[in-house]
């Protein structure tokens, strides 16, 4: 996951928006071809709109989408990707549906004002949940990933203390002053590297796969399993998908606004993080089989070379994308949990650095104590997602075009979702179970 966003709308760019219509085509001035596909991204364009909502779902998550694979096999992987994106594509179009018909252009107000104050509760403490679960797996991730880069150019030391050094030392003297920020704009190249890392990541698992392939066997390969771990795959695959919380922000921000684009947008951003996700998986577990990592960058390296020096370098981006992408999500956790719960609109000094300290080290201490970075995962994806991304869009559709619950249309719709979202939540019972995996 990038940059996590509750969304802001300025009222004063309503002269960009024209009637939100599906049948109605706004006027725009001509464009060449070239500049539409190349040229530069201005706000509110359809391009720089599509890379913010990559940008926000792509994340560390990505990274478990190979073990997905060795889990269900290559055919049901697949499917669990197609489902994934399916979800997350109709969930967005759900949300884009009830912001155009209310012209409120942030998620959390819009589920409050159509849905209800409760929904708008659950909304907030899903939100609250989802990115302090984000901030500790992002720390779990850290303290993997460097002690590895360690041992890469050998330096000689005890993984479980350097593990528990560099996550102290990265929370105090980074993550806490630059979350304690509050104009965090000069960090937005966090987004940028998140896209470049996981484009890195993908090539560099396709053009290593020769040199696994003379050494693997292709009769191991796992072509299609049912089993406990379809639960699992699926949250997995969801919370790889999710950049929801900023599609209402996206679409209040965009020129020439109608529904036609908006779609246009979400399938783009949709098929864009798809396809790099289908190679990084396939690749990923062809190349490890069996022995395929939580997270694939922690894959052992080919037969044939030494060091892995350009998996290491995936490690050294991967590391610094995180310890930079903890302060930027502190942001929407810190402002719903004082703005929304505490009722704060303008916090003390006091209140922000209390606010921020309390979200850095507490998830710090469980990702120091309790690094189960599949137990998070399924958490996230299964039941936190399922919400963003499932529940909460579904009845917002059902409410705009008016399906009372006991109709065929609301049954079919939410009640679709609903399994979905079971499928997910079912994940995390399981992970904490230790069962599957």
């Amino acid at each position: 996951m990038g940059e996590t966003s509750v969304g802001s709308y300025d009222n004063s760019r309503d002269y960009l928006l024209q009637p939100l219509n599906d049948n109605e085509e706004p006027t725009r001035p001509e464009r060449k071809w070239t500049d539409r596909v190349i040229g530069k991204m201005e706000p509110g364009s359809m391009r720089g709109s599509i890379f913010a909502l990559i940008s926000t779902a792509i994340g560390a998550g990505c990274l478990t989408i190979p073990l997905i694979f060795k889990w269900l096999g290559i055919t049901l992987g697949l499917f669990m990707i197609f489902m994934g994106a399916f979800s997350s594509y109709y969930g967005l179009i759900g949300i884009a549906l009830a912001a155009d018909k209310h012209r409120n252009y942030n998620y959390p107000n819009l589920v409050r004002t159509i849905l209800g104050k409760n929904w708008g509760l659950l909304m907030d403490i899903t939100i609250i949940l989802y990115v302090y679960g984000t901030l500790i797996g992002y720390q779990i991730m850290i303290g993997t990933f460097v002690p590895s880069i360690a041992r890469s150019l050998s330096i000689n030391t005890s993984p479980d203390e350097t593990r528990i050094v560099i996550m102290c030392a990265s929370c105090i003297f980074i993550m806490i002053p630059l979350g304690l920020m509050k104009n965090l704009s000069s960090l937005r190249f966090v987004a940028m590297l998140s896209a470049f890392t996981l484009v890195y990541i993908t090539f560099l698992l396709v053009s290593e796969y020769y040199f696994f392939e003379e050494h693997n066997n292709i009769g191991e390969v796992n072509y299609f399993d049912i089993n406990v771990n379809v639960f699992s795959g699926y949250a997995f695959c969801l919370y790889a998908f999710t950049c929801h919380t900023n599609i209402a922000q996206v679409q209040g921000e965009l020129k020439y606004s109608n529904l036609r684009r908006i779609k246009k947008i979400s399938f783009r951003t949709i098929l864009s993080i798809m396809i790099p996700y289908i190679f990084l998986g396939l690749y990923g577990y062809l190349s490890a089989l069996d022995d395929t990592p939580t997270l694939i960058i922690m894959r052992d390296t080919p037969a044939d070379i030494k060091n892995d020096w350009a998996m290491v370098i995936s490690k050294i981006f991967m590391s610094i994308t995180l310890i930079f992408a903890v302060p930027i999500n502190i942001h929407p956790c810190r402002t719903t949990i004082i703005k929304n719960m505490l009722k704060i609109e303008t916090p003390s000094t006091k209140l922000h650095v209390s606010v921020t300290l309390l979200l850095l080290l507490t998830s710090l201490g469980i990702a120091i104590v309790y690094p189960a970075i599949t137990v998070l995962f399924g958490f996230l994806g299964g039941f936190c997602c399922g919400i963003i991304v499932l529940i909460l869009p579904a009845l917002l559709r059902c409410k705009i075009m008016g399906y009372q619950p006991n109709s065929w249309q609301f049954i079919i719709i939410f009640g679709g979702f609903f399994v979905l979202f079971l499928v997910g939540s079912i994940s995390s019972v399981l992970s904490i179970a230790g069962i599957g995996g």
